[in-house]
C-alpha cells in the first residue's frame, strides 16, 4: 500500500511539474499573453490568442495523460480492478435488502 501511495505521489508531482513548467515556459509565450502591448494599426485577434492558449494547454493535458497511461500500463490494471470491485460492492449493498428486513443506512 505504501508503494501505491508513493506511486500516486510521484504521478501527481509529475503532473503538477509538467503543467507548471509547460504553462510558464511554453503555453504563455506561445499565446503571446505576456508580450508587451504595442499600439498597432490592427490589434491581434483575441480569438487567435485564445486558440493558441487553449491549444497549448490541451497539449499539456495530453502529455500528462500519456504519463499516467504509461505508468498504469507498466504497473498493470490493479487500480482499475480495485476501483471496479469497490463499485460492484457498493451497488450490491445499495440494491440488496438485508436479511433481517431492516433498511440500509445511508
Amino acid at each position: 500500500m505504501i508503494r501505491q501511495f508513493l506511486l500516486a505521489l510521484i504521478l501527481a508531482s509529475a503532473t503538477v511539474m509538467i503543467h507548471a513548467v509547460g504553462t510558464v515556459r511554453g503555453v504563455m509565450p506561445l499565446a503571446g499573453i505576456w508580450r508587451p502591448r504595442i499600439e498597432r494599426a490592427s490589434p491581434p485577434a483575441p480569438v487567435m490568442t485564445l486558440t493558441r492558449l487553449v491549444g497549448g494547454l490541451l497539449v499539456l493535458h495530453l502529455l500528462e495523460m500519456a504519463v499516467w497511461a504509461a505508468m498504469f500500463t507498466a504497473a498493470g490494471v490493479l487500480m482499475l480492478g480495485w476501483s471496479t470491485s469497490i463499485i460492484v460492492a457498493a451497488v450490491q449493498r445499495i440494491y440488496t435488502k438485508p436479511a433481517d428486513g431492516s433498511t440500509v443506512a445511508e
